[in-house]
């Protein structure tokens, strides 16, 4: 892929740039950029509070069951509280402890989650990749009543893909992020592999 041009850097002009988020590291590598996204933000903490109440729930289910000496079939229907009880201290240990790590040059997209194993790697060809956009989700929807009426109130999350040749989108950077997370993840790809830049949606209000 061709080192980014004076051409390709001059589309980014006539847009707002995008300061570096708190919880967002860049680097440049030989090549390209590297990108370094911690997952613990404040929205983590209301997963972890979740987490506390529903094990602390379950401890108690599990030690009612031991006290009174409960039937195999008890054990079987409370098993899906203790299923969901690990799922979500497991959910929690990662937004605390995770990064995504994505690695850009012209050789190769590489996305990575860890330390904790988390789904969602990804390497992608270089060549193969034309450009990044990033979308808005619907995470909510609230229903209010303004001048006597009710109408819908929206939230979203915004997820970034990567644009190949082939007309797929598959997603770099997904989850609760916000828009000036994902936008400025798009822009810095954008500008350290010389991509066309993909305008950012309405609903992000950048």
């Amino acid at each position: 892929m061709p080192a980014p041009t004076a051409i390709a850097q001059a589309r980014f002009e006539p847009r707002r740039v995008i300061a570096e988020p708190v919880h967002v590291e860049r680097s440049t590598i030989a090549g390209g950029v590297e990108l370094v996204v911690r997952w613990r933000r404040p929205r983590v903490w209301l997963l972890v509070g979740f987490m506390v109440v529903w094990d602390a729930i379950v401890f108690v289910i599990g030690a009612r069951l031991v006290e009174t000496g409960a039937s195999a079939w008890a054990w079987i229907l409370s098993s899906v509280f203790f299923v969901a009880a690990v799922f979500l201290t497991y959910a929690a240990a990662a937004a605390l402890a995770n990064v995504t790590r994505i690695r850009a040059t012209r050789e190769s997209i590489r996305v990575a989650h860890g330390p904790l194993p988390w789904f969602g790697n990804l390497e992608l060809a270089a060549d193969a990749v034309t450009g990044f956009a990033t979308r808005a989700r619907l995470a909510d929807r609230e229903w209010v009543v303004r001048h006597g009426k009710r109408v819908p109130v929206e939230s979203h999350d915004f997820v970034l893909h990567a644009r190949l040749a082939n007309g797929a989108e598959p997603p770099i950077l997904r989850g609760a992020f916000d828009a000036e997370t994902t936008c400025y993840l798009q822009q810095e790809l954008e500008r350290g592999l010389g991509l066309p830049h993909t305008p950012f949606p309405a609903e992000s209000s950048l």
